[in-house]
């Protein structure tokens, strides 16, 4: 009996082999087969899909940030700096204007500090204007907008050489 049974066996087994050639069990292997490649149809679909959205959500970003990032800046666009106006000091002593000459440009202001014990006096000759009586440790000044050389002395001491000084605005 051992025998029959062990030859028994290859024909079971190809008769386990033939009835998936048959119609019904094969239409039952193809629907499942099937249903396995449509759902993975349908999941690499879904996959390229989200993909898809990523890649479209990325660009969209990216743009939005590209649209409100400030625009490069070109030679052209550098700020304009103003200089500041040039300011000259001119002590009026005992003796006189020092310096006497002075030189600066447009915009530019000279201060006039009597640094004498007495008060003096100082008369722009260009635009026959007075400063007043400028008492001592006291300060007048004079901003020059235009171009060119500008005299001015101290009427109080007019025999005085020390007591005449020119302003050249460049």
């Amino acid at each position: 009996m051992p025998a029959a049974t062990r030859a028994s066996c290859p024909a079971s087994r190809a008769s386990k082999m033939e009835h998936l050639w048959r119609p019904r069990v094969w239409k039952r292997v193809c629907y499942r087969f099937g249903r396995v490649m449509l759902a993975t149809v349908v999941l690499v679909v879904k996959m390229r899909a989200r993909r898809i959205m990523l890649a479209l959500t990325v660009v969209a970003v990216l743009m939005s940030l590209a649209a409100c990032s400030p625009p490069e800046k070109s030679a052209s666009d550098k700020p304009t700096t103003i200089p500041k106006p040039q300011i000259v000091t001119v002590k009026v002593t005992k003796d006189g204007f020092e310096p006497r000459e002075v030189k600066i440009k447009a915009r530019g202001r000279v201060v006039w500090v009597n640094e004498d014990k007495k008060p003096h006096n100082i008369y722009f000759d260009f635009d026959d204007t007075t400063s007043g009586n400028v008492p001592p440790k006291q300060r007048v000044s004079h901003t020059f907008n235009k171009i060119g050389v500008f005299t001015y002395h101290d009427p109080l001491n007019p025999k005085k050489d020390g007591f005449k000084g020119t302003v050249t605005v460049y």
